[in-house]
């Protein structure tokens, strides 16, 4: 309890409980493990205790969650503080942003956000339906952030990150490797080749689309299920600017190599959740190619990127990444291998249907925004 000035407990506990009197009357910390958390995450704490408020005492919590620079030189790491506190990040009817209660500063170096602890009843592994219903919501997100003027900060630095200068990936060491060969049926090295050999062109084409606020790390682990119909979304550190469409490749990316979505069932997933999704972006003048585009490219374009980076560590035989990632289905080891290789080729696949709409957005009369219809 140290950490915590009992006058900062009190600031977060009254704006949670929105009573401007109410008065702490106990309360404890404790880490909280979570699964995945951001590398300019410095500690991750929940606060428990109850209040004397306007109903009488009451029982709160609250999450504590400080922020550092991973290199001195990098100010990203107050990008999700910035969110909260300029005001950019809205509450509509069935998607909003956890609670910022309070903010303080323990050093130049060091943010710490307090915000409301969501509770989720859900299981970690959802079904599809529940997938479906978060596709609608992201779009709605995406859909009430568009913005005309794309910011003067490096936000679409991600976009570069999809993208780096690999060699072919038909290194014979790796894909001969037992593990590899159990992993990948028939290795998908045309998919992962046309990723490669597409990226000049995919590139144009998603920086000419109109461009939204996109939260890109919306995984399960950062989303909670307020209700059958209202879904939370935490941490913003890695918020930017990117074509509609984006934020659910790197959501169904996430999920699927997690296993947070069933890597045996991309194809449902793909089909339902996207429909959900473009309902939710729709307008007038919007293109369905381009949305389907920009989502598309940018999965195969993210799972071809972390195949080959991951590949020889598993052609190594270090399973562990894949054991931690399957324990939440009671996967072995071995399971979790074969089950992500069916899931990373499914989703490598759309890789020649991001190829085609290139096709047919390039050829777009040039007049015409391409993400236009």
């Amino acid at each position: 309890m140290a950490d915590f000035a009992p006058s900062d407990v009190t600031v977060g506990v009254r704006a949670l409980l929105s009573d401007p009197d109410a008065r702490v009357s106990s309360w404890q910390a404790e880490d909280v493990h979570w699964r995945v958390v951001s590398e300019v995450t410095d500690g991750l704490r929940r606060l428990r205790g109850t209040a004397l408020g306007k109903g009488g005492l009451v029982a709160w919590s609250l999450i504590v969650k400080t922020a550092r620079p991973a290199e001195p030189s990098d100010q990203s790491w107050r990008r999700e503080v910035e969110a909260y506190t300029s005001g950019l990040l809205r509450t509509l009817p069935e998607v909003r942003p956890a609670r910022l209660l309070h903010v303080t500063r323990s050093a130049p170096d060091r943010i710490a956000l307090w915000l409301e602890d969501v509770p989720d009843e859900t299981p970690e592994v959802w079904p599809l339906k529940r997938h479906v219903v978060t596709a609608r919501h992201l779009g709605q997100f995406n859909a009430a952030h568009e913005v005309d003027v794309v910011p003067v900060w490096a936000w679409r630095d991600w976009l570069d990150g999809l993208h780096p200068r690999l060699a072919p990936a038909d290194d014979e060491r790796v894909w001969s490797a037992p593990i590899v060969r159990e992993a990948f049926e028939d290795a998908p090295l045309e998919a992962l080749e046309r990723v490669r050999e597409s990226h000049d062109r995919w590139r144009v084409l998603l920086d000419a689309l109109p461009v939204t606020l996109v939260h890109l790390d919306a995984g399960r682990f950062n989303v909670r299920a307020e209700s059958e119909t209202r879904s939370v979304l935490l941490d913003w550190q890695a918020l930017g600017v990117g074509p509609l469409g984006a934020d659910l490749a790197m959501t169904h990316f996430l999920n699927v190599c997690r296993f947070y979505a069933d890597p045996f069932r991309v194809s449902d997933l793909d089909v339902e959740a996207f429909e959900a999704y473009w309902n939710a972006v729709e307008r007038p003048g919007s293109s369905w190619e381009a949305v389907r585009f920009a989502y598309s490219s940018v999965i195969a374009a993210r799972t071809a990127l972390v195949v080959r980076l991951l590949l020889p560590r598993l052609a190594a035989g270090d399973e562990r990444l894949w054991a931690s990632w399957g324990e939440k289905r009671g996967w072995s080891a071995r399971e979790a291998v074969r089950a992500w290789g069916r899931g990373m080729t499914s989703l490598l696949s759309l890789a020649e249907e991001a190829d085609r709409l290139a096709g047919h957005l390039a050829a777009l009369p040039r007049s015409r925004p391409p993400g236009t219809s």
